[in-house]
C-alpha cells in the first residue's frame, strides 16, 4: 500500500498506544499484532506501547485501559491515539496505517473502525445505524456495507482507532 507525503507526515504526528482487554491470547493475534507494529513503523506510523488488562469483565477492562493510557506518556510525549484491539481477531499488517490514513485525510474524524463481523448466528457486521425508533439506545446492524468509509451510529471496539481527545472529554469511566 502506498501512502502520500501528506499521509506519512500526518503519521509522524501520531503517537499510538494499543489497548487490549485480554480474556485469552491466541498466537495468531500475537503474530497479527507484531506484524502490524512492524509494518506501521516501516511506513512512518509510530506505535509506542501496548496496554492490556487480563481476565476482567470487558467493559471494566476497557475503562481501566483508557485510564492507564490517559495517565501514561510514551517516549515522545502523551499518546495522541488509542488503537483498541480485541484478542480474538486477526488482521492484516496494514490495519493501523489504513485506519490512521483516514484520520490524516479527514481530521474531523474522531474514531475509525475496521469492519468485522459478529460471531453469532447471522454473522452481521459490528457496525450499527439508528432506526426511526424513539429509543436513543436502539441500533441495528448495517446490512448493506458500502465499499468505502461510511458514517455509522455505533461500532464495537474490536478494531478501532480513536483520538485521545474523546477520552479527555468524558469523566472516568
Amino acid at each position: 500500500m502506498k501512502y502520500t507525503d501528506r499521509e506519512t507526515a500526518g503519521f509522524a504526528d501520531m503517537r499510538i498506544c494499543i489497548l487490549s482487554p485480554m480474556a485469552h491470547v491466541e498466537p495468531a493475534w500475537v503474530r497479527s499484532t507484531v506484524n502490524m507494529v512492524a509494518y506501521s513503523w516501516a511506513h512512518g506510523l509510530p506505535i509506542f506501547e501496548m496496554g492490556h488488562v487480563h481476565r476482567q469483565v470487558v467493559h471494566w477492562g476497557r475503562n481501566e485501559l483508557a485510564r492507564q493510557a490517559l495517565e501514561s506518556n510514551g517516549p515522545a510525549g502523551p499518546y495522541t491515539h488509542f488503537l483498541w484491539l480485541d484478542t480474538d481477531h486477526v488482521f492484516e499488517p496494514y490495519l493501523a496505517a489504513f485506519l490512521a490514513r483516514h484520520m490524516v485525510n479527514r481530521p474531523e474524524i474522531d474514531a475509525v473502525s475496521a469492519l468485522y463481523y459478529a460471531r453469532e448466528s447471522k454473522h452481521l457486521p459490528v457496525a450499527y445505524v439508528k432506526d426511526d425508533n424513539p429509543s436513543k439506545y436502539s441500533h441495528y446492524p448495517i446490512i448493506e456495507v458500502p465499499e468505502a468509509l461510511c458514517e455509522v451510529d455505533a461500532v464495537g471496539f474490536g478494531a478501532i482507532l480513536t483520538k485521545r481527545e474523546l477520552f479527555d472529554k468524558v469523566e472516568y469511566p
